[in-house]
């Protein structure tokens, strides 16, 4: 039989009863029913032994009338069984199990057995009998047989009956009071402690406690039970401080991050990214006002001797006290950055007019008449500012930093220590100055990339060599083709420093595919007229084969046709 869903329904307290009572009613029945055997087997002995005794007491009276054949004496011998109530019937027998003598009691003469029964006790329903030999002289002189009346004996187990379900009722009324006393102290605490386990469920509140005073082992249960939700309160208290902390962490490293994506490491001043946003920014505020604003770039003049002579920590010391001053003169509204290198931006956000461009314009002069007071420096220097005003210049970011730049670097020509309006007319003379300048610092600020373009032979139809491509790409200016830049680079006298870095980037990008497992294949990159004609280029090359550990084989050097037909004697 399944007993699970029925084991589902009952309660703790419910089965502390159940067993409760189930095991008094064992034990009280099996008792009862002990006792009840017992006094039955007792009571049914003792009417055997009466029997055999009341038979030997008749059959004495009568064995003298069965030995003369005196049929009248034996009768009246029989009749004493009259005197005990107890005898319904009484039949003897002579040697020959002939009738002799009867006794029987209103309606009991039916009884009479038709043939002589076994020697001995034998029960029956509600009646007992007897046959036993009658003797004399130890000589068998015929039987005797009495049947007895068992409703006494059956009174009394009716009188036990009701005395062992009293018993059994008294027993049940002690059981009951005995579980509810074993609940108040057993199950009553731990019905609290499941209580309590399910609020903690439900409210997550580790606060709760149970207190019981009690020594025992549910007591020692429940101060364990609330040891531990003070320990998982800890724990929780623990969790909660470190996830605070975390959270705080985590907040400080977001602003850190931040503050480092956007912000100039040196001197703390936003940096190109910034500037940009805070550019458009502004753009778009003087647009919805329409009004003026207006960018100033300015660049430092003979910052790089300061780097060479003097060291990079004099320089980054000057850019911070600059930073320092910049920022101090410039109203709340607008916005002081540092753009690269020694350049700076301060952005005029709603101005009336080139006025107030000019004004501030003023205003960084007067700070550059002074004197930079270092740590171990007194230096003097001076700046050319390129000023361009939306949206008289241009009416994007990209085209009002790019006319500020024409005019900064038209303001550095005509002499340091100046600034400029930008004008249409910088235009056509300055772009190519502007762009001179910018590749000067395209090495360094890592500008420039090589791409490989891969060359396919007509015969495998697969890729047997690949043609090296030099590209740059300028913040300012965007991505600018090799034939803007390469002819400036040959008149400025840089190409050679480009034509050593290209080939150094091809070594090592070589060696990484061979590193990663790929075929050697041939590059091929080209070559100016000026590099062959240096006296040191064949040693350059094989400084950069060797760093990078390159075969020669592998390394194809060209020229254009119209280079080596111009300079064919040279060459």
């Amino acid at each position: 039989m399944d007993f699970s869903g029925l084991s589902k329904l009952l309660t703790l307290r419910r089965r502390q009863m159940l067993i409760i009572m189930g095991v008094s009613i064992s034990i009280l029945s099996i008792t009862s029913a002990a006792f009840f055997y017992n006094d039955y087997e007792t009571h049914k002995q003792n009417i055997r032994n009466n029997l055999v005794t009341k038979a030997t007491f008749i059959g004495a009276n009568v064995s003298s009338a069965l030995l003369s054949g005196d049929q009248r004496v034996a009768q009246a011998a029989l009749e004493i069984a009259k005197f005990d109530e107890g005898i319904l019937l009484g039949v003897l027998y002579d040697a020959d199990q002939v009738l002799a003598a009867t006794f029987a009691r209103p309606g009991y003469m039916h009884y009479l057995p038709p043939a002589l029964p076994s020697e001995g006790v034998v029960f029956h329903d509600k009646t007992a009998s007897i046959l036993h030999p009658v003797a004399l002289h130890d000589q068998s002189r015929g039987w005797l047989y009495l049947l007895y009346d068992l409703s006494e004996l059956t009174a009394s187990h009716n009188r036990y009956t009701l005395i062992v379900l009293a018993v059994l009722f008294v027993g049940l009324l002690i059981a009951w009071a005995m579980s509810s006393v074993s609940q108040k102290f057993i199950t009553e605490p731990i019905i609290q402690l499941a209580g309590l386990v399910e609020k903690i469920r439900r409210t997550k509140d580790y606060n709760e406690r149970l207190y019981v005073d009690r020594g025992d082992e549910i007591g020692v249960l429940i101060k364990g039970f609330n040891n531990m939700l003070a320990t998982i309160q800890d724990r929780e208290s623990e969790l909660q401080r470190h996830g605070e902390r975390l959270e705080s962490l985590v907040e400080l490293r977001t602003r850190q991050l931040h503050h480092r994506a956007n912000y100039d490491a040196l001197t703390q001043l936003p940096n190109r990214y910034l500037l940009m946003e805070k550019l458009h920014q502004a753009i778009e505020s003087a647009r919805r006002a329409e009004c003026c604003m207006a960018l100033l770039l300015i660049d430092l003049d003979r910052f790089k001797i300061i780097n060479d002579s003097l060291g990079h920590h004099v320089g980054d010391e000057l850019l911070q006290t600059l930073a320092k001053r910049l920022s101090r003169i410039s109203r709340i509204d607008d916005c002081v950055g540092r753009f690269g290198g020694d350049e700076f931006v301060i952005l005029l956000s709603n101005i009336n007019g080139v006025e107030d461009a000019e004004l501030v314009a003023h205003k960084v002069m007067a700070e550059f008449a002074e004197p930079f007071q270092l740590q171990h420096h007194r230096l003097h220097m001076s700046a050319s500012i390129g000023i361009s005003v939306f949206p008289r210049d241009a009416d994007d970011a990209v085209g009002l930093l790019r006319r500020a730049d024409i005019s900064m670097y038209r303001s550095k020509a005509n002499g340091q220590g100046t600034y400029l309006f930008y004008d249409n007319s910088m235009d056509n003379t300055d772009e190519r100055l502007m762009l001179e300048n910018r590749l000067r610092h395209a090495l360094q600020n890592n500008e420039l990339y090589m791409i490989y373009q891969p060359q396919i032979s007509t015969k495998t139809n697969k890729v047997c060599g690949v043609e090296a491509l030099m590209r740059w790409y300028n913040p300012e200016l965007g991505e600018i083709f090799p034939t803007q830049f390469m002819s400036v680079a040959e008149e400025i006298g840089l190409i050679n420093q480009l034509s050593d870095w290209a080939i150094g980037k091809i070594c090592k990008q070589h060696k990484q595919w061979q590193q990663q497992g790929a075929p050697d294949i041939k590059v091929a990159v080209n070559v100016s007229a000026s590099d062959l004609l240096t006296s040191d280029f064949v040693l350059r090359v094989k400084k950069n084969l060797a760093k990078y550990d390159m075969d020669p084989a592998f390394l194809e050097l060209e020229i254009t046709e119209d280079v080596f037909l111009d300079r064919t004697e040279q060459i």
